[in-house]
């Protein structure tokens, strides 16, 4: 089939817009992808569950996951617990995840020192060797 000067133009002109019309579908199906890809933050407290004074670290815990958890910065729960770098935790220790409201109050007792030990010497009864008589 041979087309006529005006007919090519008008199919040239027809391809140019499938063309566009096609990569204007592909953008806009990029654009609301992307759109959908991402979850958006709520920074809201509530979503936190709330922290226990101690956890108990169970398989698989990170110091940063438990921190997130609760809300709470994994520095500061590693200064409650005296842990330095590299932050590692073990299967069934127990970290303070609470500073005590309170000063805590140790009671301690003073115990007397006893008397020391007198010593005595006590004088043995001296035994004279019985004497024989031939």
């Amino acid at each position: 089939m041979h087309l006529t000067g005006q007919q090519s133009r008008l199919h040239i002109q027809r391809d140019k817009i499938m063309k566009i019309m096609m990569l204007s579908v592909a953008v806009g199906f990029t654009v609301a992808m992307a759109g959908c890809a991402s979850k958006p933050q709520i920074n809201n407290s509530s979503r936190y569950a709330m922290a226990p004074n101690y956890y108990t670290v169970r398989s698989g815990d990170t110091l940063s996951g438990i921190a997130m958890r609760y809300g709470l910065d994994y520095l500061s729960i590693a200064e409650m617990n005296g842990i330095a770098p590299p932050y590692r935790i073990y299967v069934n220790q127990s970290l303070r995840l609470k500073k005590s409201s309170s000063p805590r109050t140790v009671s301690t007792q003073v115990m007397a020192q006893p008397e020391p030990i007198k010593r005595q010497t006590i004088a043995l009864p001296t035994t004279t060797a019985p004497t024989t008589t031939t």
